[in-house]
């Protein structure tokens, strides 16, 4: 878990699995872009509307599950929460959509799945294997956390008891 707020007025803390502290920059009154690497992006601003508050708003929602809790008061912070696997943050002051259309769903899925599980490879040479509609990713689950299994799961991949890999029916069908 993750989360993010405003400290003073001039730094936004991420905490958690991730940690960094950015000195808040506001290029052009835009206020922030913090970027996560499920594909989340926040923007996030000091004052916007005169009460003292940080407030942060999704530009995107990447695949980590997002919470945003907003401050009520003067002088406070909302904290955004992600829950999931995210292994890196970066400050930016701007961002570019693509004119490419978005892949469909199960793509993207597919993609998302097999970038996470790169990062738990277990064979080098022949990291995946296809028969009889499953698909087989050579990928240790021991070197998962309990938020990245949630998501492969939810993604359409199970880790093989006693074995380094993970199976999917969602993506091996014929």
């Amino acid at each position: 878990m993750i989360s993010i707020e405003g400290h003073g007025d001039d730094v936004i803390c991420v905490e958690g699995t991730v940690r960094e502290e950015f000195t808040y920059h506001n290029p052009g009154g835009s206020g922030d872009l913090i970027l996560f690497s499920d594909g989340t992006l926040l923007r996030v601003m000091f004052d916007p509307d005169g009460t003292g508050n940080w407030r942060i708003t999704p530009v995107q929602v990447g695949t980590a599950g997002l919470h945003i809790e907003q401050t009520t008061g003067e002088e406070g912070t909302d904290v955004a929460t992600l829950t999931g696997p995210v292994r890196w943050v970066a400050r930016g002051d701007v961002y570019h959509l693509t004119t490419e259309p978005a892949l469909p769903r199960s793509w993207a899925d597919l993609f998302a799945a097999l970038t996470l599980l790169a990062s738990g490879q277990s064979d080098t040479i022949s990291p995946l294997h296809c028969e009889s509609g499953q698909l087989t990713v050579m990928a240790d689950p021991d070197k998962f956390t309990a938020d990245e299994l949630a998501v492969l799961d939810k993604l359409g991949f199970t880790a093989t008891a006693g074995a380094p890999t993970f199976t999917s029916t969602r993506f091996g069908a014929a």
